[in-house]
Formats: C-alpha cells, sequence, structure tokens
C-alpha cells in the first residue's frame, strides 16, 4: 500500500495558504487492535459529521431567509463536496481496498476531509 498520508499532507499544505501547523496528535494511534481502530475512526468520523451539521444549520439560519439564493449555492456546494470526498477518499485509499483495515484508511480519510470541510465553513461563519 502506497502511503496516502503524503498525498494528504501535500494537500493539506498546499491549502494552508503558508501557514505552518503542527498536525494535532492521533487519537486512534494507541488503539489496542483494529476493532478498536476502526471503532475510534468511526467515533472521529461521526464526531466531525455531527459538528458539521451544526455548522451547517447555522448557516442555514443566517442565509435561508434573508439570502436565500446564497444558501441554495451553499447547500449545492455541500452536495458536490460530500461527492468530492467520497471519491478523493475510495482513491487515496485504492491500493488498500483489498486488504483488512481498508475500512480504517477510509474512515480516517473522511474524517480528515470533513475537518479541513468545517475549518472553511468556520471562516464563513466568522466572516459573514
Amino acid at each position: 500500500m502506497r502511503n496516502w498520508h503524503w498525498a494528504t499532507g501535500a494537500w493539506r499544505l498546499a491549502g494552508a495558504l503558508g501557514s505552518v501547523a503542527a498536525a494535532p496528535p492521533d487519537r486512534c494511534a494507541g488503539s489496542a487492535n483494529e476493532a478498536a481502530l476502526l471503532s475510534c475512526r468511526q467515533n472521529q468520523l461521526n464526531s466531525a459529521n455531527n459538528r458539521l451539521r451544526q455548522m451547517l444549520d447555522k448557516l442555514r439560519q443566517r442565509y435561508e431567509n434573508d439570502e436565500p439564493q446564497r444558501w441554495k449555492l451553499l447547500a449545492a456546494s455541500q452536495e458536490t463536496w460530500r461527492a468530492f470526498s467520497q471519491a478523493e477518499c475510495r482513491f487515496r485509499t485504492y491500493e488498500s481496498a483489498s486488504g483488512s483495515a481498508y475500512q480504517v484508511y477510509l474512515l480516517a480519510c473522511l474524517a480528515e476531509l470533513t475537518e479541513l470541510r468545517l475549518k472553511d465553513l468556520d471562516a464563513i461563519v466568522a466572516n459573514p
């Protein structure tokens, strides 16, 4: 399996716009076994998805009545982003697709992209 983390790092670096920040520690790194790791990765993704839903609700409340076209555009971009993240993570984890840890890698990728999406949307919330 190729190291998809390299591609992730390069992609994040390109998106960082010159800012330098240390990666947060991997909360799942100390998992006792593959089942525990899978559970941890699923929990990470669930947490990120919950925060994403809350962020989108906040933006919907902001735009739906006062700027309905802007909300429609954001909703459409979110649908497109969701399709992109699924396809991107399937691409990044392709070489491990037949391995026993495939789902772990896929969930980690989806959680990472969701965290990046949250940062993008957070910037919109902070700068209306």
